[in-house]
């Protein structure tokens, strides 16, 4: 709702859309209600509750790279759009088609995860969102985009919420905080990245789209692949 709304100020003034943080300020009264925290028992980890670092570090670089790459449209997304003509209020309506899209596919999530390899979702939702990308780096229209977006939508709300259940179910209990932290230090680093490892050139705006696709679609594609290879494997040993 707020990336349409920021899209129709943006037409009044480029300082406009920056009056919608101010809606955060709502939120102030229900913070100061929160009941305070209680503390929970001291807990001791055991060797078998020790984190498995190595499988934990694959997932924070998955979430890095997919962020940088889903952060393009948010970060390079207008200027593209602008460049084949969208208005702020349409180019706002796009970007509001393309979040709603993740959410509601995040939201459906929920109904088949744990019935799948972590690894393979994450590769769907990979492979998906360098689809999207290069339907978006290849559309010559504003309309044309659409459907990249949908699709990069789908694959971004796809990938993201498999990534933190699969780091949940390699997070002992006593380790939640940390390692969580480290999961959104990744994703924040990568949204930082995003401009600096995929700007494109202001003559060419799709450009960065293009390497997206092709670096998220490279890692996509060496996930199954791993993923296929280690179930076969598995197959074997218990043959």
């Amino acid at each position: 709702m707020l990336l349409p709304l920021g899209g129709l100020l943006a037409g009044v003034g480029w300082r406009a859309p920056f009056g919608l943080y101010l809606v955060s300020l709502l939120l102030l009264p229900l913070v100061l209600r929160l009941p305070r925290g209680i503390p929970g028992p001291a807990q001791i980890d055991g060797p078998e509750d020790r984190p498995r670092w190595g499988t934990i570090s694959v997932i924070y670089v998955l979430a890095l790279a997919y962020m940088a790459v889903f952060y393009l449209m948010p970060a390079q997304g207008p200027f593209l759009l602008k460049f084949l003509g969208a208005s702020p209020a349409s180019t706002g309506l796009l970007l509001g088609a393309f979040t709603l899209t993740a959410a509601l596919t995040a939201l459906g999530y929920s109904r088949f995860s744990g019935r799948f390899d972590h690894r393979r979702v994450a590769a769907l939702g990979l492979l998906l969102l360098a689809a999207g990308w290069g339907v978006v780096a290849a559309g010559s229209s504003v309309a044309g985009v659409l459907p990249g977006l949908i699709v990069a939508g789908m694959g971004g709300g796809l990938a993201l919420p498999n990534l933190n259940a699969w780091l949940a179910e390699l997070t002992p209990r006593a380790w939640r905080g940390r390692i969580v932290a480290g999961m959104s230090s990744a994703i924040f680093l990568g949204q930082f990245l995003s401009p600096l490892l995929l700007a494109a050139p202001s003559d060419h705006p799709a450009q960065g789209f293009v390497w997206g696709a092709l670096a998220i679609g490279g890692i996509g594609a060496a996930l199954l692949a791993l993923s296929t290879w280690g179930g076969q494997s598995r197959a074997a040993r218990s043959a």
